[in-house]
């Protein structure tokens, strides 16, 4: 019997990006981009995964996961950049889950300080996922120009949305034992 490889152009789950090159961020959902202006969205911080992205122009990226996030694997190329995935949920920014991955260093950063806020508050909000919120961006001038850093800060925790959990399912097991919400005001 014959393996069930073939790709039919794949199915990838929908998507958020931050553009830290003109400060805004986007949805993509099939082959529709749109512009998101300052969202606010539930991160399961519970699966980030860390690994090494390389994004070039009208490919998909190429990335190599590490094997936990106390753990980095061996760097594929010179131009792979160290970066994340985390799964992101809000019906009123993203229509619903998506996945949100970056390798921009001023993305990553903020995404470390929100993830040394997760760990230091996770253990008073079991089951629960943290709610961030972006207020805007600031201007970070580098030796490539002007980029940007999304502002995000976690302002509440709530129960994890039931559609969350069941996207998580197809991807890796949590690391929370969710209580699942009935509905979500995000």
């Amino acid at each position: 019997m014959a393996l069930n490889l073939n790709s039919g152009g794949g199915d990838f789950a929908p998507y958020v990006k931050f553009n830290a090159k003109v400060g805004r961020w986007f949805k993509k959902e099939g082959d529709v981009e749109a512009e998101i202006q300052a969202p606010t969205f539930i991160a399961d911080f519970a699966n980030i995964q860390t690994g090494w992205f390389l994004y070039e122009e009208g490919q998909a990226p190429n990335v190599v996961y590490d094997n936990d996030l106390s753990s980095v694997s061996e760097k594929p190329s010179d131009k792979h950049k160290r970066g994340f995935k985390i799964p992101l949920f809000s019906e009123k920014s993203f229509g619903g889950y998506v996945e949100f991955a970056s390798a921009s260093t001023n993305v990553c950063n903020i995404i470390n300080v929100l993830y040394a806020d997760y760990e230091k508050d996770a253990a008073s909000h079991k089951g629960k996922l943290p709610v961030v919120q972006c207020t805007g961006n600031t201007p970070q001038k580098g030796k490539y120009g002007t980029n940007y850093s999304p502002i995000l800060s976690i302002v509440k925790w709530v129960d994890i949305p039931q559609a969350l959990i069941d996207a998580n399912k197809t991807a890796s097991p949590s690391a929370v034992t969710p209580k699942a919400a009935a509905n979500s005001e995000f």
